[in-house]
């Protein structure tokens, strides 16, 4: 089911680690329903470092490669990484979605590896789902001009609806902009708690985390994937 969907992400996925996240699944106003699933695999990245067929290409056709192939880096984990996948299902027709780029399970230690959950139809309906280790039962989400969101956790999954999320690489922006953006639009902390409410981790956003995302904005304008 997942495996057209990750295949430029992961390299390799366990079939027996796919199964249906513990998100409630979704009803549009066309009639659809949207079902995420959770996939757990080896990173591709590497094989972004194979690409000996490059070099057959004329120069012009080598730099628009290597835009896309700078994107892709961008979005493609290395080591062991999950994703979530949504299936649309709408009058006989099935369809199957990148809920965003696949993490690590090194970011989701930092616990900054929130995935967003396509809606759609709903392009202001936010959903955020990310990973948690064992004994962790709820996550506070702390925003800027914003009550903080608290979202359960179920099989060590959780999903919150965010008020917002860094955006697409739509226009160029300077670095030093395109970082404030980034950090405006992350929570400025993320807790996680355990069964009796205690404290067990709390993090502010990684910078490497932040300098993934700004070569992902970066990739995705010189692509124009945003506009």
């Amino acid at each position: 089911m997942a495996k057209s969907e990750v295949k430029f992400e992961l390299e390799a996925f366990d079939p027996s680690l796919i199964r249906r996240a513990p998100i409630p699944d979704t009803p549009l106003p066309s009639g659809a329903r949207l079902t995420d699933y959770l996939v757990v695999g080896q990173g591709a990245a590497p094989e972004l470092q194979r690409w000996s067929c490059l070099r057959r290409l004329t120069p012009q056709q080598r730099r628009r490669a290597k835009k896309g192939l700078r994107f892709w880096q961008a979005v493609t984990p290395t080591g062991p990484a999950f994703c979530f996948v949504t299936r649309f299902d709408h009058a006989q027709r099935v369809n199957l979605t990148g809920a965003g780029p696949c993490s690590t399970f090194k970011d989701a230690s930092e616990g900054y590896a929130l995935n967003e959950i396509d809606r759609n139809e709903q392009p202001q309906f936010f959903v955020a789902s990310a990973l948690v280790p064992d004994g962790v039962a709820t996550v506070v989400l702390n925003y800027r001009r914003h009550a903080p969101i608290r979202a359960g956790v179920t099989d060590n999954v959780y999903s919150a609806r965010v008020p917002r999320f860094p955006p697409l690489g739509t226009q160029p922006m300077r670095a030093a902009a395109l970082r404030k953006t980034i950090i405006n639009d992350l929570p400025t902390s993320v807790v996680w708690l355990g069964a009796d409410g205690h404290q067990v981790r709390a993090f502010s956003p990684p910078p490497a985390y932040v300098r993934l995302l700004m070569r992902r904005y970066q990739g995705c304008v010189a692509i124009r994937c945003g506009a």
